[in-house]
């Protein structure tokens, strides 16, 4: 599923860290779910254009009790597939 929708070479970037490629961004992803067990994210909100995008999402622990807010910016390749993401949050009020 990871190669069919982001490329090889992308970069994701965070307030607290960058993973490159898709070894990195699995191990962020695996690091994610350890420290939050059963946590779902919601989009709340999604805009695209011109190979941009844009998303408001919350985060909500395995309880169901939002834990994050934030926005999240990426840039799709020639090919379609997420090639740049930056996420932006903070916990939820």
């Amino acid at each position: 599923m990871l190669d069919d929708s982001v490329t090889p070479d992308c970069v994701y970037t965070d307030p607290a860290s960058v993973s490159r490629g898709h070894r990195e961004l699995t191990a962020k992803m695996q690091t994610t779910q350890r420290n939050f067990p059963g946590a779902t994210f919601r989009n709340d909100k999604f805009a695209q254009h011109h190979d941009q995008a844009i998303s408001n999402w919350t985060m909500f622990d395995g309880d169901g009790k939002a834990i994050f807010t934030g926005t999240s910016w990426a840039r799709y390749g020639d090919d379609g597939r997420l090639a740049q993401m930056t996420g932006f949050f903070e916990p939820a009020p």
